[in-house]
């Protein structure tokens, strides 16, 4: 079956709905990007356009661990959670790639007493993908390494994935903070030098304030990728740092400080949020709290080469959105022999609304220079201009073990970790049907959200090219010969019913209750919706 690319173009006004309402979309100006946005906090992962509604749905055997991405083929890479060696925050542990008619591809447990991954992984251009993962340090190989205290540890490393047949993978490339470390406090025992002369380096004997001897010690909660500088950033949240490391480099290289694009091996080439760290700065000159997501601004977008973060206790009981551009000059960061990484200050906050979430959540800038931000503790995505007014918010229907609330319940279990949002015309939406189903809560009220579009043209299979006109209500099926064709409703109950000619034939579905139905033709499923 062969779906042709949908061509919506939605203008919509959505006004607040009655004070009943607790889920679902409340507000989408014009000023929103139109587009659909991608977020899971269940075995299911959802894919909404700007009205609230599925356009589609995914299925998983496993909770979310925790990052999803629908690839530019229309697959859908997702993280799950298993249970394995390793019981941290944002435990994962499994992959799984998915057609875009829900089908299982690919699955691989990435998992075992030796390692495990976690939070987020990045699709890169070749086809691979970037993950991070734990390995564990014992208190033992960590003292004998410069760390003065009797504990052991989980050291954060990256891989490159590539994926091999429908239950195999292949390690192509990868970093570890062990190799990049230094200490101050014992000068016969290895990586010893002054951690402010190293900017470059971790400071093995660094203990977060909130944290202390978690054996997690740095939690990295996020990774991204920038493929026309070849580097990629994680956030570290225990040590309220963002770090840019050279993918460019090998693998042996990596293990090094020399070689790559920038030369410095795998070293650090950026660091930014808490120059204390690295002991160039006090507590005062701390700018990031245990932030999450940590993104590069596309570069044919406004304000492209710079960072955002969504910081999570930027002061108590408060987070705040930030963009900020890093010193880049060439593959590398400008510092002096001194003074900590730029910049002092970010280029941009958005805090006009008293939201907060001490954990997960997101924000991602787009093409029209709009902030989509998830708070994820509450379940909120709402996307803010350039002057921080909200043009667009919904509540996360979706609850985590008990399936979607019923619009004007309290909404409670609906976290989630990051919502992204994908424009019409992303290559991943080429070919596929992209007609919206009904809202993901149960009982939802009625919607002004109104389609403008003319047409969309929704099926071509086998000769037949279906085109739902939206305004008039009709349905247009163009044939090379004569077809059976019958549209029934949900239940079963049909609705029409006829042999339709060659050439062009128009269904009145004006008299159809609003809701989902079925088209069949020569035994051709489509589903479409009545508005």
């Amino acid at each position: 079956m062969k779906y042709g690319l949908l061509s919506l173009f939605l203008l919509m006004n959505i006004s607040l709905f009655s004070q009943d309402q607790t889920v679902g979309l409340f507000v989408n100006e014009e000023e929103a990007l139109n587009g659909y946005t991608l977020f899971t906090n269940s075995r299911s992962t959802h894919l909404i356009d700007n009205c609230g509604f599925q356009v589609n749905t995914w299925e998983s055997d496993f909770q979310p661990g925790l990052g999803v991405y629908l690839l530019e083929n229309g697959n859908l890479l997702r993280c799950g959670r298993t249970n394995g060696d390793f019981s941290g925050g944002g435990v994962g542990g499994q992959f799984e790639l998915f057609s875009w008619d829900g089908d299982l591809l690919w699955s691989y447990n990435f998992s075992d007493e030796n390692m495990q991954s976690h939070h987020d992984v990045e699709p890169l251009p070749n086809g691979n993908f970037l993950t991070l993962a734990w390995t564990p340090l014992s208190a033992e190989e960590a003292i004998a390494a410069g760390r003065e205290y009797d504990a052991a540890i989980w050291i954060e490393k990256i891989f490159e994935i590539k994926i091999v047949g429908t239950d195999e993978l292949e390690i192509v490339w990868e970093w570890s903070m062990s190799d990049h470390l230094i200490q101050d406090q014992f000068p016969n025992k290895p990586n010893f030098g002054a951690v402010s002369e190293n900017p470059g380096k971790m400071d093995f004997n660094y203990l977060p304030p909130t944290e202390g001897l978690d054996q997690d010690w740095a939690h990295f909660n996020a990774i991204a990728y920038n493929e026309s500088l070849d580097q990629i950033a994680v956030s570290s949240r225990d040590f309220s740092e963002i770090w840019i490391i050279d993918h460019s480099t090998t693998t042996e290289e990596a293990r090094t400080s020399a070689g790559g694009n920038s030369g410095k091996g795998g070293d650090l080439l950026y660091r930014y949020g808490n120059p204390q760290v690295y002991d160039r700065g006090s507590v005062e000159d701390q700018v990031l709290f245990n932030q999450h997501n940590i993104e590069w601004i596309a570069d044919d977008s406004p304000n492209g080469g710079s960072l955002s973060v969504f910081n999570n206790n930027w002061m108590a009981n408060r987070s705040r959105v930030e963009r900020w551009t890093p010193p880049l000059n060439g593959f590398t960061y400008e510092i002096n022999e001194v003074d900590p990484f730029g910049p002092t200050q970010p280029d941009w906050t958005y805090d006009e609304t008293d939201f907060f979430s001490s954990r997960i959540s997101s924000v991602q800038f787009m093409s029209n220079g709009n902030a989509l931000i998830c708070s994820g503790g509450a379940g909120h995505f709402f996307e803010v201009n350039e002057d921080g007014e909200i043009v667009w918010y919904y509540i996360n229907p979706m609850r985590s073990n008990l399936g979607p609330a019923t619009q004007g319940e309290p909404i409670f279990q609906n976290n989630v970790f990051r919502a992204l949002r994908y424009e019409p015309d992303y290559p991943g939406f080429e070919g596929r049907n992209l007609i919206p189903q009904e809202p993901i809560e149960l009982e939802p009220l009625d919607s002004d959200c109104m389609i403008t579009a003319i047409e969309t043209v929704v099926l071509e299979v086998n000769n037949f090219h279906v085109t739902q006109t939206l305004i008039s209500n009709t349905l247009e099926v163009s044939s090379d010969r004569k077809a059976k064709m019958k549209i029934v409703d949900l239940n079963g109950a049909e609705i029409y019913s006829e042999l339709i000619e060659a050439g062009h034939n128009h269904i009145d579905t004006s008299n159809y209750p609003n809701g989902m139905y079925v088209l069949v033709v020569e035994n051709e499923v489509f589903k479409f919706m009545k508005f």
